[in-house]
């Protein structure tokens, strides 16, 4: 199955990850630095998802943390 990276798919959604800066309220350089972590912070993920209507799922933000329990280590 082919995986989606989170960025790709917000930059799809946003328009780029100034958009989802905008719509958040927080720098574009703050969401750079989430890409180079590889990781979008949990407190942010419930604002991510309302924004995207749907488009994206938290579990695509946050696998580790929305993701299916049956599949955990």
């Amino acid at each position: 199955m082919f995986h989606m990276d989170i960025f790709t798919k917000i930059n799809e959604v946003f328009g780029s990850q100034s958009g989802l800066a905008r719509v958040l309220g927080v720098t574009s350089m703050t969401v750079c630095q989430w890409q180079r972590r590889g990781r979008i912070p949990a407190e942010r993920c419930q604002a991510i998802a309302n924004a995207s209507e749907g488009k994206i799922a938290l579990k695509e933000l946050r696998p580790d943390i929305y993701g299916d329990p049956s599949r955990a280590a």
